[in-house]
């Protein structure tokens, strides 16, 4: 039977049509398809977050002047990343260069600017505690994750804290040798049984270097948020400083106590100009070829750490060699970064609860309530915590 040609070019046209209908529908329920695989992604690392640790809440920024006090407009010195630098192809920037401006920032500024930061948050009329939305801790980033990391050789932990209406303030501190005169007691604590024994045998980089030449690189990455100029052409100014204030709630992986509310500070050396995130900066060796080569379990975790604390997801790498000349840099998502490592959070989260639960004990430790200051301390490559219990604070 043969078709007339009319029905056959309309079941041509209606084949044609139902092609490209059945092509749209398929496109369509694939979008639809990986929009529901990427929001129940999103859902589950949610949830695996909030099983630790709640959402950090950014209460404040501030940027400080040479001295370390408070500048009127808070984000004077907030820094944006400045991404061409990044698409570069060829790079040969030298960290060591004479011509390079280095002002670096001393410890009596790190500690006022602090100091400031914590007053500037008192809200008038309500105590510290109140002000902090009812957080029991307060310090910089860096201790909490001295503190989540610290089964992992690493150099030692000095850490002083008091207690100011209810919020235990910690701060990198020594102990002066006259604490023995107010000491009211002491004890010491384990956080695992084990050290990772393949650092033990590499000599500590010189700390104050290493950091020099990675603020160098930052100074380098950036550009003023408010004048777009280059931050590098004024020279590496190490003492302005842009900070950020968080708190966020730590929950005990093994469901011991209560949820522990923190407050703490970060310095924010740049921020990703279209999401306001911060950019986490790393400087590796040039001879690995593997971006991901040579990250030891501190350094990633801390990394982890990072992400999380600060909620960015951004990691720029310089490539530095043997001269210390960086000669290429990389962008790379913080998510793909740790996708390629096996990150023990549970164990991390455990360590922090594990500290801040024995400062804790350690100021209720004379029933008198005595106890003004405690000194926590643990020397590299153990795994062995000592705090002591003074009845004054130290003048340090």
């Amino acid at each position: 039977m043969v078709l007339p040609r009319k029905i056959l070019l309309c079941g041509v046209s209606y084949f044609q049509i139902s092609k490209k209908f059945l092509n749209f529908n398929i496109w369509y329920f694939f979008r639809i398809f990986v929009y529901i695989m990427l929001c129940s992604t999103i859902i589950m690392c949610s949830s695996k977050l909030q099983k630790y640790i709640s959402i950090p809440k950014c209460i404040g920024e501030f940027s400080s002047d040479k001295y370390g006090n408070l500048l009127n407009n808070k984000t004077e010195n907030k820094c944006y990343l400045r991404e061409e630098v990044i698409k570069q192809d060829i790079l040969c920037l030298d960290l060591k260069s004479s011509q390079i401006q280095f002002e670096d920032i001393t410890e009596t500024v790190k500690l006022n600017f602090r100091k400031n930061i914590l007053k500037n948050l008192i809200v008038p009329g309500c105590t510290l505690k109140e002000s902090l939305t009812g957080a029991e801790f307060y310090c910089s980033s860096g201790i909490l994750k001295k503190f989540a990391t610290s089964q992992f050789p690493q150099s030692s932990i000095h850490v002083g804290c008091i207690k100011i209406e209810d919020v235990i303030v910690m701060v990198d501190s020594r102990l002066p040798d006259e604490y023995q005169k107010s000491l009211l007691g002491e004890f010491q604590f384990s956080i695992s049984n084990h050290i990772q024994p393949e650092l033990r045998r590499k000599p500590p980089p010189r700390k104050r270097e290493q950091e020099k030449y990675l603020n160098t690189l930052i100074a380098f990455l950036k550009k003023n948020s408010i004048t777009g100029e280059q931050v590098f052409k004024e020279g590496v100014k190490d003492w302005k400083q842009y900070r950020r204030a968080y708190v966020t709630e730590i929950i005990d992986p093994d469901n011991e106590g209560e949820p522990l509310k923190i407050a703490y500070n970060s310095i924010i050396q740049c921020v990703d100009e279209e999401t306001d995130k911060p950019v986490t900066v790393k400087i590796r060796p040039s001879y690995y070829e593997d971006d991901n080569s040579n990250f030891n379990q501190t350094v990633i975790s801390k990394i982890y750490l990072n992400s999380i604390l600060h909620e960015n997801n951004k990691v720029i790498i310089g490539k530095i060699d043997a001269n210390k000349i960086v000669n290429r840099i990389k962008l790379i998502k913080s998510n793909e970064l740790l996708e390629k490592f096996s990150i023990d959070e549970r164990t991390l989260y455990k360590n922090l609860c594990c500290v801040l639960n024995k400062i804790k004990h350690a100021f209720d430790i004379d029933k008198d309530n005595c106890v003004k200051y405690v000194h926590v301390f643990k020397t590299p490559y153990t795994d062995k915590f000592h705090v002591r219990c003074c009845g004054a604070i130290p003048k340090c």
